[in-house]
């Protein structure tokens, strides 16, 4: 190490250790009693930090210093006060809009960081790894298995990243891109929301198609750019937006939009998916509901006699509606089966879901029993 670096390190005093390796510790400056974060690293890491050093990035801790080792690098970086998302999320999921203003956050981010020339890639977006101040701020910390982007590799040399949220590619099969962060910020997302990994429950409703994409196992099918996937969950959160209304947004609102075809958000389950095959199925498939349940005979059941007229048919539109309910409340028409019964934690979907669609099997018939006694007993 050159004697100026050693110089400006002996500055900074070692207060505690803040992992098990021993190679990251809480330091203080004692030229202002500032406080900072000392990190001794791989040598790998070394470019990806002295980049971040010259760059002025909103969003990340800032790089103080970079000093090289030999085989490793130490470097002292701003020191972030604030809790951990993997703690918040040990409590609660997130509502939408919580987790869409992380993922905002992060694109804004991860654009900065992917333009970079070359690109800067994280490799380890994780909860973890995301600090939410008191304040409300939003920051990416810890850089350590990041790389920079080089098209001529095809393959990483060196398997980093967390399991569960690292891509394919991070595991050898091919070489880490701007994707590699996608795919976890897609991992991320269905974690805020469900409280688990996709690979163990994926989200449903309108961000289950942003999901599926951001975390599809070929990097060419996912979402090509950071801004690319702000503007898929911007329109999940402002369907009304779809079709960008004259001028510009301001930075500071986040929102993105992009032009596609718009798909009314009242189309029923089935009949609102891309799929045009889909769409047929479906249109087959509440016409043949209503052709068996409307045109089914009853009987009253204490005298045995076919029932006729209005009572019949207040039977066979109560017999309907039990049915199409129960069918519109499972195809989560509207995101009405994460509103009822409420979620919370995530746990105990299966059985909630279970319960609001026995309720809405449930309320056409109790319907149909007053208008029984009312009326014709």
């Amino acid at each position: 190490m050159k004697p100026e670096h050693e110089l400006e390190l002996s500055f900074f005093e070692e207060l505690s250790s803040l992992d098990d390796t021993g190679k990251v510790f809480l330091v203080k400056d004692m030229r202002d009693d500032t406080i900072h974060v000392k990190k001794i690293l791989s040598k790998d890491v070394s470019d990806v930090y002295d980049a971040l050093s010259k760059a002025e990035i909103p969003g990340i801790a800032k790089v103080e210093a970079v000093f090289p080792d030999y085989e490793q690098v130490i470097v002292i970086e701003e020191h972030i006060n604030g809790t951990a998302l993997s703690r918040i999320m040990k409590k609660r999921t997130l509502k939408p809009e919580e987790a869409a203003s992380v993922i905002y956050f992060l694109c804004d981010a991860l654009s900065i960081l992917h333009a970079m020339n070359p690109p800067v890639i994280h490799r380890d977006i994780k909860p973890s790894n995301i600090i939410i101040g008191k304040d409300g701020t939003i920051r990416l910390i810890d850089f350590d298995a990041a790389s920079r982007f080089t098209p001529e590799k095809n393959r990483d040399t060196t398997l980093m990243g967390t399991q569960g949220y690292a891509a394919p590619e991070q595991y050898g099969f091919c070489r880490s891109g701007p994707e590699t962060d996608i795919y976890a910020m897609g991992v991320l997302l269905n974690e805020m929301l469900t409280g688990r990994l996709p690979v163990e429950k994926t989200v449903s409703g309108p961000f289950a198609s942003v999901v599926e994409k951001a975390t599809a196992m070929d990097p060419g099918n996912r979402y090509h750019s950071a801004d690319e996937m702000s503007r898929a969950v911007s329109l999940v959160m402002h369907p009304e937006r779809e079709e960008n209304p004259a001028g510009e947004t301001s930075s500071a609102e986040r929102f993105y939009y992009e032009k596609k075809p718009r798909r009314s958000k009242y189309l029923l389950p089935g009949l609102d998916a891309k799929e045009i095959y889909v769409r047929v199925m479906a249109a087959a498939g509440y016409a043949l509901l209503g052709w068996s349940l409307l045109g089914v005979d009853y009987t009253d059941h204490e005298t045995g006699q076919a029932l006729y007229g209005s009572r019949l048919w207040v039977n066979r539109i109560c017999m309907f509606f039990s049915v199409f309910l129960t069918v519109v409340y499972l195809g989560n028409f509207r995101g009405v089966k994460e509103k009822f019964p409420p979620r919370g934690s995530g746990r105990h979907d299966g059985l909630k879901t279970a319960i609001g669609a026995f309720i809405m099997l449930l309320i056409p018939a109790a319907v149909c029993v007053a208008i029984e006694r009312i009326f014709y007993v």
